[in-house]
Formats: structure tokens, sequence, C-alpha cells
């Protein structure tokens, strides 16, 4: 393969895929999509499935839910040999949200050595949800914080104060770290608190506080001041 066209499809609502990705989707001879362990169902793959032809293949790349980095790398090795060993002139790569916010597929593309890769750029899941709400994010010059919440040790609490809206995203999928994050913002001055899950999915929920057993997976804290 010789070219692999990396495309967000969003945050779940089939509606809110660009033109473009569309567009590639429907020319491509081959769509590799994501999922956490072989042969379970890709949750990019089917948000866009009704726009792939029946002609294009649809593979696998496994990317593993472990902390391990020796098998996270393997695994990301073996996830590129599937695509720049593929037959096909050239592929597209689904990915959730936008390529650019947190997206699985970099850790790969230090391995597509000698493939042109273009990136096509999606809905943001945090920009979906937080339209849930009826606020902005952000307005005039206020100020947005965007974390991970999978390595909360490297947070920079303190600096956090600085800003007028944190967002969490990768949050650990039982949800033990939850509770303790609100503490935190808490204390930092960040009074209101919306708890947004599967934004654009079925089983949605948008919150305003925490619901009495929050889970992690495919969920989000917004912090705001009142």
């Amino acid at each position: 393969m010789k070219r692999l066209v990396v495309v967000g499809v969003g945050p779940g609502d089939p509606q809110l895929i660009t033109l473009k990705t569309r567009e590639m989707l429907q020319k491509a001879p081959v769509v590799f999509f994501p999922v956490k362990a072989s042969g379970e169902k890709g949750v990019a793959l089917e948000i866009v499935r009704e726009h792939i032809p029946s002609t294009a293949e649809l593979v696998e790349v496994v990317f593993p839910m472990v902390k391990d980095e020796t098998v996270l790398k393997a695994a990301w090795q073996k996830g590129a040999k599937t695509i720049l060993s593929h037959p096909a002139p050239w592929g597209v790569f689904v990915t959730l949200g936008c390529p650019q916010v947190y997206s699985t597929f970099f850790h790969l593309k230090p391995y597509l050595e000698g493939i042109e890769v273009e990136v096509v750029p999606g809905v943001t899941s945090f920009s979906a949800c937080s339209a849930k709400t009826g606020e902005p994010l952000v307005l005039g010059d206020e100020t947005m914080a965007v974390l991970s919440a999978s390595h909360l040790e490297e947070v920079p609490w303190e600096a956090l104060g600085g800003f007028s809206a944190v967002l969490f995203m990768k949050i650990p999928r039982d949800g033990s770290e939850i509770a303790g994050i609100a503490e935190r913002m808490r204390e930092l001055g960040f009074s209101r608190l919306f708890y947004l899950r599967r934004c654009c999915m079925e089983g949605e929920e948008i919150v305003g506080g925490l619901p009495e057993n929050p889970e992690g997976y495919l969920a989000q804290l917004l912090f705001k001041r009142g």
C-alpha cells in the first residue's frame, strides 16, 4: 500500500461526518478499523458503515486496552504491518472523533515508513458533547484546557486554576477516578460540572453534576466556573 487516508468519523451520529470523509469511504478499496480485541465490533466502523460500498474490504487493527508498553508496541507494529502489506494501492483508516485528538492511529504512524498519510479531520467528541449542554465551551477571552485522565499523576493541577473551562477525556473504564477528579477541581474553584457520556450514541447521558454510579468508558468531564 502506498497511501492511507485517516478519517475522523465524529462522535457517533452518522450525520456528523464530513463530506470529505464520506467521499473517501465511498471510493476506498479497503477500510481499516480499530478494535480493542480481535473479532469485536468496531465502534468507528459502525458509525459510517452505510457509506462503505460492498466491494470494499474491511480489515480490523487491534489496539489492546493495556498499559504494558511492550504489548502495546508489538500491537502497533503488527497493525502497521497489516496496513503496509495490503495489496490495495490505497485505503482508509477510520477513527472516532477527530484523528488529531487522542487518536490511537498516531501510535501506528512511526511504523508506516514509505507510505503517504493524509489526515481528514472530524467533529471532536468534546465539541459535540458540550453542544448538548446548550452553552459555549469558551467565550470572549476565556481559556480552556483539554486533558487525558489516563495518567492523573501527570496532570498539572495547580496550573488548571488559571483556565475558564477544563475538560477531561480518556477516563478509565471503571470510573473509579471520577469522584477524585471532581473533588480536586472543586478545590480549584470550579463549581459547575457536566458529566458527558456516549454523546450522539445510544445510551447518551448529559448530566449536570455526577450520576450515582458514573462510568468511565466513552465519558468526559467538563468543569466550568460559576
